[in-house]
């Protein structure tokens, strides 16, 4: 059991293995403890996207599988999920205030999880963006939906005595964690790495505070006119093959920063951990793994979280180790991530978000 070299008394005896119950506390409470408030940390505060009509609520839980195991690979990732699409719900609203008051960051995240379905002649419903859906209301292709939060609560999933719960047990945890060096007891490295686990999920619970949970059913919106005359009218742009809906072309553009997350989303597909459906055109659901372009302050903001989450592991480089190659490996991916995460600050506000983006020609999973 690693200990902190600030209780010398602890180290005296030499490195510790599993230590028993005790009136303090043993392995085994060190373990459970950890691992019950990770769980929580990552099930509590994921929030998936909508399901297509045919799955239910089966594929609901299965894509809380999926972004758990995400989120067990890298808390940091699911913040940068949350962000991105925080950001896109604030954009919905800056672009709908000047003709639709009512539009709120409760109905940009309920658009973008593919809350709200387009019906048209001929074809499947299918999900639209935001941007998708104000397009078409700003052409009359569609009657603006009225969709009031109220409806979006009604079909709001959230468990609150869950997330309470969550709540309870990642505050005990932390305070618990962070008086022991005070008191001058040891702490393991499993309790650190647990702290960067909870400090993740209050900034994914943050940004994603205004997202519905565990939507099962869309809002169905009709379309006035054929979907052949939303194409004819925009050109070859609109004709142009599509991935994902035939309204790809309103916003076809992709950040950069997919690709890498496309990456870390494959690793676990190889892995057999996450299912891939077969691919539907156009789809009927937005994966929950989208990522979003943050604006550009936001992403100041997520190196400033990136930056708090690899001091939370150097803060550990004292930190008794069994052997010295734990201790060297422990040390390098703090400095590596730590490294990494400062070489961004340095380059990406040197560059224009927008310049980031590109048309986006491969083909993205469909989870």
């Amino acid at each position: 059991m690693n200990c902190s070299t600030t209780v010398p008394n602890l180290l005296s005896g030499g490195t510790r293995g599993w230590v028993g119950q005790s009136d303090d506390r043993g392995t085994l409470d060190i373990v459970v403890s950890s691992c019950i408030t990770i769980f929580l940390c990552i099930w509590t505060t994921v929030c998936v996207n909508v399901p297509s009509p045919e799955h239910g609520v089966w594929a609901i839980f299965r894509d809380r599988w999926h972004m758990f195991c995400l989120g067990l690979l890298g808390p940091e990732f699911t913040v940068l999920l949350a962000v991105g699409q925080y950001c896109s719900a604030r954009a919905s609203v800056r672009q709908f205030k000047a003709k639709y008051n009512d539009w709120t960051v409760k109905h940009g995240f309920f658009a973008d999880m593919g809350g709200i379905h387009l019906q048209v002649e001929n074809l499947k419903s299918f999900p639209i963006t935001s941007k998708q859906l104000y397009f078409l209301a700003e052409h009359d292709f569609i009657e603006y939906p009225d969709i009031t939060t109220t409806m979006i609560n009604d079909k709001n999933k959230s468990d609150g005595l869950a997330r309470l719960i969550a709540s309870l047990q990642i505050l005990w945890f932390t305070l618990s964690t962070i008086s022991r060096p005070i008191k001058g007891y040891a702490t393991t490295t499993l309790e650190i790495t647990t702290l960067a686990y909870i400090f993740c999920a209050w900034a994914s619970m943050f940004f994603w505070r205004c997202k519905p949970m565990d939507v099962q059913d869309p809002i169905i919106v009709p379309c006035k006119v054929p979907l052949a005359a939303i194409v004819d009218r925009h050109g070859r742009s609109a004709a142009e093959h599509f991935h994902f809906t035939p309204l790809d072309f309103v916003d076809r553009q992709e950040w950069i920063g997919s690709k890498l997350w496309t990456y870390y989303v494959s690793l676990l597909r190889k892995m057999k951990i996450i299912h891939v459906y077969e691919k539907e055109l156009p789809a009927r659901h937005f994966s929950s793994f989208n990522f979003m372009a943050p604006d550009k302050p936001f992403v100041i903001l997520i190196l400033m979280i990136a930056c708090i989450y690899s001091a939370i592991f150097l803060a550990a480089w004292n930190l008794h180790f069994p052997t010295d190659l734990e201790r060297l490996i422990w040390r390098a991916y703090s400095s590596n991530f730590t490294g990494v995460v400062h070489s961004s600050r340095i380059l990406i506000p040197a560059q224009n978000i927008n310049y980031m983006k590109y048309r986006c020609r491969s083909e993205a999973i469909l989870l």
